[in-house]
This record gives C-alpha cells, structure tokens and sequence, in this order.
C-alpha cells in the first residue's frame, strides 16, 4: 500500500506482533514511490527525457524511480534489523479471521474515528508547518518592480525568507548540480512533494497555476542557465533530481504519521536524517556520473 501512499503503509504495520520488526518496516515504507512523486517525474521525464531519447527510455525511467524504492528498502531494512532495531525476534504468526461482509455502519464509524484521531494528532502538525511554509515564501513583501504580475511574483519569492533560504543552501546543492532555484522548490515541496511544479512555475515568472503538462514551464526549464552560461538543466541533472524526491523524506503528513505510530520524535527525526542524506548521496554520485560521461 506504500505505492500508493506511505501512511497507510505505516499505519498496516500495526498487525505486525514484534515491535522492533514493526519500527523497521515503518523506517522504509516512505521508501516506496507515491503518487505524490508522479508530478515530479512527469515534469521531468517529459521535459529532459522522452524529447530526447523517446518513449522507451521515458517509461523505463519511470519504472526504475519507482523499482528504486523497493531496491533501496531491502538492503536498509536489513542493515537496520541488525543495528538501529537490534534484538530479539518474535515468530510471526497471524491467524486470520473468518471473513465476512462487513456492516456499514461499523465502517462509517471507524473510518470517522480514525479520521478524527489523525486530525487532532497529524493533522495539526501539517497545518502547522504548512503554515509555517507560506509564511516563509510570502514575507517580507518589499516592493519590486515588475512589468507584469508573474514577474513580480518572481522577484517577490526570490527575496522572500524562503528564497532566501534557498540561496543560503544553494552551495550545499551545487555538487548535485542544484541552484537557488532547485533549492528553493525543494524547500517548498516539504509539505508535499507535488508542491515544487507550481513552485517551479513562479520561480520562472509563469504563475502558481502550472501543472507538470505545462508546456511553458517545461520550455522555461529547458532553456535555464546558470550565470557562466551553463544549462541548469541536462538530464543527469533531471534524473539527479528525480532520485533525489524518490529517497528524500519530503512528506509531512508521512513524519507526523511515524510520530504518531511510534509515539516519538525520534524516530520521525531519525528518517528525515538518513533519507534526506541518502537522496542527497544519490544526486551528488549521478551529477558527477553525469560530469564523467560529458
């Protein structure tokens, strides 16, 4: 179910009867590809991929982003049960009820109480920090000066707290051929992955209403280029990009579910860390792959 989308992923692995098997499972459930990661590799498959090499290599693209979660998961979840959750195993068993229809009644109820227990628990921290996220690309509103809405835009997000952000840790970026740019939208798309294309969409004076099919923004991103002269993008740095949100932990809605399972930030913290680290890893090793092979 993690394909689909982590949290009910993490939260199926209440069944499991061993606690340290149960935590390992739920350190690498946001491992496998979500939907939420679709826009992001529809924009740039078929922006730096498919124009390029065709739709073969486009659809093995997509299936590898989404084999490499699964491929990935296996070798963490192993390291992980013989270190980060060390211990003594239980033997699984499960006995299976005897099934029947289930009555209406119960599941309306049971799907109103689980609703409203994350609401109040992970749901307030998702506002939060969504908020939080705004915020930060919406202030300060200095005055600029701009020809036209979208470009004012542009320039607004640039010197807001969140451009400047991006900006700050744009050296951090730049082994794995990101600049502001990418950093930025980046930053943004912590409170859901999705949330870098209409991002994107500002950063290149198009407006907020682009979507990953946008032919503006995948024009616009086509002929970005560095100050030196250099294409922002190539498509290592597309496929750089793409591994990076396929490892990083850019989910809140998925942290604040692992708080809530484990009744701890430890662990939540924990998988942000070495996500993030390994995505960033993945990208920097493919840019200077990319770098070798030019």
């Amino acid at each position: 179910s993690s394909f689909a989308c982590a949290i009910p992923g993490i939260m199926a692995a209440r069944v499991m009867p061993d606690p340290k098997s149960r935590l390992a499972t739920i350190l690498v459930a946001p491992l496998m590809s979500c939907s939420a990661r679709l826009p992001v590799y529809i924009l740039l498959i078929g922006t730096f991929i498919e124009p390029k090499y065709g739709a073969f290599w486009a659809g093995f693209t997509l299936f590898a982003l989404h084999f490499l979660g699964l491929l990935v998961a296996i070798p963490i979840v192993w390291f992980f049960n013989r270190t980060v959750v060390k211990g003594k195993r239980l033997p699984f068993l499960l006995e299976l009820p005897p099934y029947q229809m289930p009555k209406w009644r119960d599941v309306w109820l049971s799907m109103w109480f689980r609703g409203r227990v994350f609401l109040k628990t992970a749901g307030t921290i998702i506002v939060a920090m969504s908020l939080i996220i705004w915020a930060l690309g919406y202030y300060p509103r200095n005055a600029v000066s701009a020809t036209d809405e979208q470009t004012q835009a542009e320039r607004q997000l640039e010197n807001s707290y969140l451009g400047r952000m991006g900006k700050t840790i744009e050296p951090v970026f730049v082994p794995a051929g990101f600049d502001w740019r990418i950093t930025t939208g980046i930053l943004s798309a912590f409170p859901a992955r999705e949330t870098i294309v209409p991002t994107l969409g500002i950063i290149f004076a198009l407006g907020e209403d682009q979507d990953e099919e946008s032919k503006d923004l995948r024009s616009a991103m086509d002929r970005a280029k560095w100050p030196d002269g250099r294409p922002l993008f190539t498509p290592w740095t597309a496929i750089g990009l793409m591994v990076f949100f396929a490892l990083c932990a850019q989910c809140m809605a998925t942290l604040a579910t692992v708080k809530r399972e484990t009744n701890s930030w430890k662990w939540p913290v924990f998988m942000f860390v070495y996500m993030t680290g390994l995505a960033y890893i993945a990208a920097v090793a493919i840019h200077m792959l990319g770098q070798a092979l030019s």
